[in-house]
């Protein structure tokens, strides 16, 4: 009985490194194949017609609408500004 018990706990050893191992290895098979397909995408380029878009997680109704309203003006300001003075790389936002 001592003996199998034994063999068990060698087994169940084994059995949690074999299990960390495989583990690890799809990991970096993963983390290889991911580099290796963004490597291979070819780049694009944005067409100056093309906007810049900006998003903002602002609070526009309920308890912070007051300030959420102010940073939506700002923004919204800040947004005019930068287009009347050609926009960023001549594209707008």
């Amino acid at each position: 009985m001592f003996i199998v018990l034994k063999l068990t706990i060698i087994g169940e050893n084994l059995c949690l490194k074999l299990s960390k191992w495989v583990i690890a290895i799809v990991v970096i098979i993963l983390i290889i194949a991911g580099i290796w397909y963004y490597g291979t995408k070819p780049a694009t380029t944005p067409t100056s017609a093309e906007l810049i878009k900006i998003g903002a997680v602002l609070s526009l109704t309920g308890a912070g609408s007051f300030h959420s309203q102010n940073i939506k003006q700002g923004a919204d300001l800040a947004v005019d500004e930068i287009n009347k003075l050609g926009g960023i790389d001549n594209r707008q936002l």
